[in-house]
């Protein structure tokens, strides 16, 4: 690989790092700093290419395990940040099935497609968590509501009910999009760290057979 495309890819890697809000961000400034690490020995002329190659052998390892641990750690705080989110629109909505669940049901069940939106609707407007507990409890073929539906107008009753969650929601999205981006870049360098230590290494054994055959000639 030529070095100005690695150097270039752990250049992308450290802007996209700083793209991110408070998730993530550290574990991505991390996995650049790791990178550029990478990319300083890789580049570095030392004048033996037998130890040079231990080196980027080495440091290609490292970089891998780094990303490797990184990727574990952010898939558990990606599921503890949306199982938070899920928590507090649960109490700030009032999204709690009740005695009342099954007359809401039936009653949506019941109900002319047009009155179920039109329902639905005043609940998300209302913020009728008691309502949206219901229909999101009950399956679709029981109250004939469609399950994006559903979430769209629970989006929109948090959206006017509970704006400064809906916002926290709206960042932690973003900042996992970004996040994705991230990773992805990151495990590319990790492919790429080892057609590195792939590459110095067969050098390594060139350099060594190359010696060999000037002794022994």
């Amino acid at each position: 690989m030529k070095r100005d495309t690695f150097d270039s890819q752990v250049n992308a890697l450290a802007t996209l790092s700083q793209r991110l809000g408070s998730f993530g961000k550290s574990e991505a400034e991390s996995i650049a700093t790791a990178a550029k690490s990478l990319a300083t020995i890789y580049n570095a002329d030392d004048g033996s290419s037998a130890q040079h190659a231990q080196r980027v052998a080495a440091a290609a390892g490292r970089f891998q395990e780094h990303v490797k641990r990184t990727v574990s750690q952010l898939t558990e705080r990606e599921a503890g940040g949306m199982a938070a989110l899920a928590q507090a629109r649960k109490e700030r909505l009032g999204l709690e099935t009740d005695r009342y669940m099954l007359p809401i049901v039936t009653a949506f069940q019941n109900a002319k497609p047009a009155d179920r939106i039109q329902w639905l609707g005043e609940a998300a407007n209302q913020g009728d968590g008691r309502t949206l507990a219901a229909l999101l409890e009950a399956p679709h073929f029981a109250t004939g509501i469609d399950r994006d539906a559903l979430a769209k107008h629970i989006e929109m009753a948090e959206q006017k009910h509970a704006p400064d969650l809906a916002q926290r929601r709206e960042q932690f999205e973003a900042d996992r999009s970004a996040m994705q981006s991230v990773l992805r870049q990151a495990q590319a360098l990790a492919a790429r760290a080892v057609d590195l230590e792939s590459v110095e290494l067969a050098n390594q054994a060139d350099a060594a057979e190359a010696e060999l055959n000037r002794v022994t000639a």
